[in-house]
């Protein structure tokens, strides 16, 4: 069912523009992952010292614990300030890193980690988020199993402690399928139109994950030395599938909070499929929608991803299904203008990584989706209003 479309109605012009675009990318990000190693060697093989070389890591964090809404400024001051701040960085998040190795041992392999700076807006309060992200591969032994990972942890202000989830399903085959949805109904406002992903992701085994640790937010700093990883949890993946599978589709989720079961149920739906399946009870192709006005062709990413069907639903709101393929190596120019998300095609024997956001969550750190050869890309769009 749905349009199929073997064959890109893109000019040569066109197709051919966005493979340079794609290049170019690739070499900008290439240009300055060498200038930052360059920038970094040159501060550490400099043998003159200054005041900076002078002050302990640990007193440095405290300082930096004061200005961390202006650590992007300080970044900006010197080379050597630069280097400075991210040992400085480094050194205070050892002690949780090595913590998490330690649990995880058996599940996950510690790859490595770095500090990520996001800019951040909340109603009208501007500011930025500062996470540690933690690379990980998953193990076999996780091979059919969902993970959830989580810490407690206290912000600076707080007395009492908070908790982070995080949670993936986790499989072995050669090829994988990834969601995003991309709402455009006016009723929702602007919002940027950036898509999001699904919330729980289905990962390769040997493939890797990010996961961040929030260090401060609009909200304040977290106390490092508070944060504690807890024991994770494992289940089988094919057993939490089976309760979703027998119980009925909650379009509009539970009509209250004492409705525990039936909440747990819809929210354990919505984090694996998108929202437009659970309410949607049929997709028709293009010339037997009731609308057929509202029929488009969202074919903006070739020759990177085939669009392969277009199926719509919906009567207020104009929903589609947009099945691509994976054929052609290379960022996708178009993605991030297009649907907010930069796309990154990957050759079949490369690892990937996927984001593992936060519970809770349907935006986190906005990390570029990677796909592999041969994998699914399902792109859901809403509009009307």
């Amino acid at each position: 069912m749905g349009i199929t479309n073997t064959k890109p109605k893109d000019s040569e012009e066109v197709i051919t523009s966005r493979e340079y675009r794609s290049e170019l990318i690739q070499d900008q990000r290439k240009r300055r992952h060498k200038t930052f190693a360059c920038m970094v060697q040159r501060v550490l093989i400099t043998p003159s010292k200054t005041l900076i070389d002078t002050i302990p890591n640990d007193i440095f964090f405290i300082i930096l614990q004061f200005l961390t809404p202006e650590i992007p400024t300080l970044l900006a001051v010197s080379p050597k300030l630069h280097v400075k701040v991210y040992e400085t960085i480094d050194t205070a998040f050892n002690a949780i890193e090595t913590q998490f190795a330690i649990i995880h041992s058996n599940l996950l392999c510690f790859k490595k980690s770095f500090t990520d700076f996001t800019r951040m807006t909340v109603s009208d309060k501007k500011g930025i988020r500062i996470d540690r992200v933690i690379v990980a591969e998953i193990l076999p032994y996780l091979n059919g199993k969902t993970l959830k990972i989580r810490y407690n942890y206290r912000q600076a202000h707080c007395n009492y402690y908070q908790k982070a989830e995080f949670k993936l399903d986790c499989a072995s085959q050669s090829k994988n399928t990834i969601w995003v949805h991309r709402d455009e109904c006016k009723f929702h406002g602007e919002d940027n139109k950036r898509a999001f992903t699904q919330q729980i992701p289905l990962v390769n085994i040997k493939n890797n994950i990010e996961i961040a640790v929030n260090w401060y937010n609009l909200s304040g700093n977290i106390r490092l030395d508070s944060i504690q990883w807890q024991t994770p949890t494992i289940q089988e993946t094919k057993e939490i599938l089976k309760n979703l599978q027998l119980t009925p589709n909650f379009p509009r989720g539970p009509q209250n909070d004492s409705d525990g079961i039936t909440k747990k149920l819809y929210l354990n739906n919505v984090s694996r499929n998108c929202e437009l399946e659970l309410s949607q009870t049929e997709w028709y192709d293009a010339k037997y929608y009731l609308k057929p006005s509202q029929v488009y062709t969202y074919d903006f990413f070739y020759p990177f991803l085939r669009l392969m069907s277009s199926e719509f639903a919906g009567v207020d709101v104009t929903v589609s299904r947009n099945t691509y393929r994976a054929e052609k190596i290379g960022i996708v120019p178009d993605s991030v203008a297009r649907i907010g998300i930069l796309i990154e095609i990957m050759p079949k024997d490369e690892e990937v990584t996927y984001e593992v956001k936060r519970m809770g969550l349907v935006y986190d750190r906005h990390r570029p989706v990677e796909l592999k050869i041969g994998d699914t890309f399902v792109l859901y769009i809403s509009r009307g209003g």
